[in-house]
């Protein structure tokens, strides 16, 4: 059997051929993707039960012989758009989510539900002659009269102020993207949850599956979002403005930090000539790890974004590593916005 797992002490979904479990845990689950995020925690914390709830779960388990954990999931349905499931569990499913919580009681969630669920506290409460699952959860907003279904609210997600929450969108439409940082391309169906995690340079960061993947600004109306275009000021006199360069590598952000490649420290040379009565752009640029899977797409921004600049006829990149990057090319503005101030 092969369980997926929330690793709180390394932050992974780790998977286990054998469906050993975790050290407990607590009443929490916690955890985040599973490829190395950096800085803030993007995704919140999990899922948790309160007593009541915990101890029902266990009384419905005992009653039920060869049951493993309880599962909560979301579908659309209801007054609102969306409602919750729960059931008990014999055999995890191969896209589900393990969640050890209240000294190993197993909650499975699938990858499809978790980015409504996350940072949800499930209760059990007496309403009435009734007693029902009474779900408190961040990521909703409106409910319906009855009680059985809601919406999803829109939060706040990493702009150019620096404010970091998330925004949970259903895509609209199949949707093109890379998985960050490896820079696979892959494919987000239709009907699908994802987490907008960042909003930067035209471009979004999402959480899919249980990973980080960039979609491209031109996908955007898949997430349900507008495109915003980069542009500058027209130059009369013909010439490349060594400005408007730097402005439009502003303009171009890791998927995964929210600062953009100059604050990095990435961009080590910018060069503008003129031959043959056409203006070339050349910029030397690092990433901050060698084997980034993403290099090739963030260049390919850098020439997009640099072409936009008015009289640009040519953009080359280069990509070299030495010498290397270091945390010592960060600029102050980016250290404050990453914590390191």
């Amino acid at each position: 059997m092969t369980v997926n797992t929330f690793n709180p002490l390394t932050g992974n979904i780790e998977t286990d051929s054998h469906g050993s479990a975790l050290p407990p845990s607590g009443h929490s689950g916690t955890g985040q993707r599973g490829t190395g995020q950096r800085g803030t925690d993007q995704r919140g914390t999990g899922i948790t039960l309160t007593r009541a709830a915990a101890d029902h779960i266990r009384r419905q388990m005992a009653n039920q012989a060869d049951t493993s954990g309880f599962r909560i999931g979301v579908r659309k349905s209801g007054c609102s758009g969306y409602m919750y499931v729960v059931d008990l569990v014999r055999e995890p499913r191969p896209d589900d989510i393990r969640f050890e919580v209240d000294q190993g009681l197993a909650i499975f969630v699938d990858t499809q539900s978790l980015p409504v669920l996350d940072g949800t506290e499930v209760d059990f409460v007496s309403e009435g002659l009734n007693r029902v699952f009474r779900f408190n959860n961040p990521n909703t907003d409106a409910s319906c009269g009855c009680g059985e279904s809601f919406s999803i609210k829109s939060g706040a997600i990493w702009g150019r102020d620096g404010h970091m929450e998330r925004e949970v969108v259903l895509t609209r439409q199949e949707c093109p993207a890379r998985l960050v940082p490896s820079g696979t391309e892959i494919s987000i169906p239709a009907d699908t949850f994802v987490t907008i995690t960042q909003a930067l340079g035209g471009c979004f960061t999402v959480v899919f599956n249980g990973n980080l993947a960039r979609v491209e600004g031109k996908y955007s109306e898949a997430l349900g979002k507008r495109l915003t275009e980069f542009s500058v000021a027209e130059v009369k006199d013909g010439e490349v403005s060594e400005a408007h360069v730097y402005e439009a590598l502003r303009d171009v952000y890791d998927p995964e930090i929210p600062v953009n490649i100059v604050e990095l420290g990435l961009i080590y040379a910018v060069e503008i000539s003129r031959r043959d009565g056409r203006n070339r752009v050349f910029i030397r640029m690092t990433l901050t790890a060698p084997g980034c899977g993403m290099g090739p797409v963030i260049a390919d921004d850098v020439r997009f974004k640099v072409s936009r600049v008015p009289n640009v006829d040519e953009v080359d990149v280069e990509l070299v590593f030495d010498p290397p990057w270091s945390n010592d090319r960060l600029s102050e503005e980016a250290k404050l916005q990453l914590g390191m101030l």
